[in-house]
């Protein structure tokens, strides 16, 4: 038999796949270390009211919700009606509201209160 010949193409191709082998197992030992760290949860949380109310005009109501679909990290006590923020940052909260009885020039105003 005789030799073969080994191109300088065959070489490169040899040096790309090592060094990515080698950023395989770089970035699966990273994975690795990452697994190893626990994060704690966001605070994510979704309660509603599943009854009807009845507000009296020029009346704060204070609402009560009645139902916790979810709280990640228990942070909404359904008894007092609070959410504690457990770390400073920015806070969504979306309301929705929906009234049966609404007469021509009536205004809503919603608040949200903090202590």
């Amino acid at each position: 038999m005789g030799k073969k010949k080994v191109s300088i193409f065959s070489v490169l191709l040899f040096i790309v796949a090592l060094l990515g082998l080698g950023t395989g197992v770089y970035s699966l030992y990273n994975y690795q270390q990452l697994v190893g760290q626990v994060e704690s949860p966001k605070p994510l949380t979704r309660a509603f009211v599943d009854t009807s109310y009845s507000m009296l005009d020029t009346v704060w109501v204070k609402i009560d919700f009645d139902v916790l679909d979810y709280d990640v990290s228990g942070d909404f006590n359904l008894t007092t009606d609070r959410f504690i923020c457990p770390t400073g940052g920015y806070y969504l909260i979306s309301v929705m509201l929906t009234f049966s009885d609404m007469q021509d020039g009536e205004t809503i105003r919603v608040g949200v209160f903090s202590e």
